[in-house]
């Protein structure tokens, strides 16, 4: 197997590779890693060929060094693959060969965006030095929404009670705006709908720096914002990433237009599939969560899920440093 690093000027070369690979993720995007420059992570784009040309794999690794010395190697949604090549322990050690670069206290962590029922998946399981870690930062599920060719099929999709909350929100008689250069400059009315959403900052920032790969959906009610969208795309697929609503919207179930406004915008774009970004099957907590994204009729997808490698201290530490941030 031959790899190599790409230079910080192929970004040509990198988005053409990885729109060839099965499941390309938006967070192995080049616009993503110069995102994430912002704080503190240096992207390193590398190139793995298996079998010739068209035959490799693609990871972009992010990397830093926490105050203790360790170096930290994250790869979301990676690596991608164009390739017919299962999961194989050559695989698992050129990942884990370039991400230390030599260093023995290196802490890596991969998330690959594959389903596991696609043919040829496989997983990473006995790969050495590939290893489940024991905090997770992300959900190994979600929920594929098929945008298909119209409104109706969208709403055929949903259950009963999703159709009957719809109708509610369609009552109300929202209005929307998709206009980035007009929602930035309400950056201040934004942060007054109460969800996940990023900061004003942060919001514009994504804009910024992703530019035609983010896809923002506001909702007013009476002039007022009431429900916020922040989705990013890559290729033909769309990532419902950040969402909620505030309390006047959610009288009127606001969010559930909010889901099919957007949905509708990630189609006009060119995205044929929205993934609703993660449901936590099993916990109960996360119980309406759940429920609230599988009634849009999609299907839940299992994914390979996380995996790490290091030495016994980087991965207790990497845990460690996982658990403080997610609790």
């Amino acid at each position: 197997m031959k790899f190599w690093r790409l230079e910080n000027s192929a970004k040509a070369l990198w988005e053409e590779r990885l729109i060839q690979t099965r499941y390309p993720s938006l967070y192995q995007s080049w616009e993503w890693g110069e995102h994430k420059k912002r704080t503190g992570w240096q992207p390193e784009r590398w190139i793995f060929e298996t079998g010739g040309n068209q035959d490799f794999w693609i990871c972009q690794f992010l990397v830093k060094k926490n105050p203790l010395g360790i170096r930290l190697v994250w790869a979301p949604g990676g690596p991608c693959r164009c390739s017919s090549s299962p999961w194989a322990p050559k695989i698992a050690q050129g990942l884990w060969q370039v991400a230390k670069a030599g260093n023995p206290w290196t802490y890596f962590r991969c998330d690959p965006y594959e389903p596991l029922e696609a043919k040829f998946s496989g997983s990473p399981e006995k790969t050495a030095p590939l290893c489940r870690p024991r905090m997770i930062l992300n959900s190994a599920t979600s929920v594929w929404l098929e945008l298909g060719d119209s409104d109706e099929t969208l709403f055929q999709g949903m259950d009963k009670n999703h159709r009957y909350r719809l109708r509610q929100a369609l009552k109300a008689e929202l209005t929307w705006s998709h206009k980035k250069t007009r929602i930035l400059s309400q950056v201040r009315e934004i942060k007054s709908i109460r969800t996940a959403l990023p900061t004003p900052g942060e919001i514009e920032n994504l804009v910024n720096d992703l530019g035609s790969k983010t896809q923002l959906t506001i909702g007013y009610l009476d002039g007022m914002p009431v429900a916020g969208a922040l989705c990013l795309l890559q290729g033909n697929r769309a990532w419902y990433s950040y969402a909620g609503c505030n309390l006047q919207g959610r009288k009127v179930s606001a969010s559930y237009a909010l889901v099919l406004e957007a949905a509708k915008e990630a189609r006009r774009m060119g995205a044929k599939h929205l993934d609703l970004a993660g449901i936590s099957p099993g916990k109960a907590r996360y119980a309406g969560v759940n429920d609230f994204k599988k009634g849009f009729g999609g299907r839940v997808v299992r994914f390979s899920g996380e995996w790490e490698a290091g030495n016994w201290l980087t991965r207790l530490i990497g845990n460690v440093a996982v658990f403080f941030k997610h609790g």
